[in-house]
């Protein structure tokens, strides 16, 4: 039995290493597969699933990058997850240190999508943080 639970321990250890290693070089394939596909449904989507991946793996500024790029590319275009995106915005920003712009963004988030999961998450920021100003 120890012997089975240290060869997985052994195997997950080395699959980690490895997607350590790779996830750059596979989230920037993804991201450009994305880009190619600008016009379709999905790759908004894929692309702020992107950005969710780099603040989870605490690339604030990675994170940042990609959320930016997609309120900017898609600014006059459909796109469902605006709120979403603004509010991941924000916790980048509060992770970052610069309040001032994620207790702005949560207030945006707030006042244009008000019935949003993105809209009460940024409400609960502002009451939970102590450096952000409550409404």
């Amino acid at each position: 039995m120890f012997k089975k639970l240290l060869i997985i321990c052994v195997i997950f250890i080395i699959f980690t290493i490895i997607i350590g290693i790779y996830y750059e070089r596979i989230l920037n394939r993804i991201d450009d597969y994305a880009y190619e596909h600008q016009d379709s449904d999905w790759a908004p989507k894929v692309e702020f699933t992107i950005g969710n991946f780099y603040y989870f793996m605490r690339k604030y500024d990675k994170a940042t990058e990609v959320y930016e790029w997609l309120l900017t590319f898609y600014k006059n275009k459909k796109f469902d997850l605006r709120g979403d995106v603004q509010y991941m915005l924000g916790r980048c920003y509060e992770r970052q240190g610069e309040i001032s712009k994620a207790e702005s963004i949560y207030r945006e988030v707030i006042n244009r999508y008000p019935e949003t999961d993105a809209a009460k998450g940024a409400h609960r920021r502002l009451m939970e943080n102590v450096d952000l100003e409550p409404l």
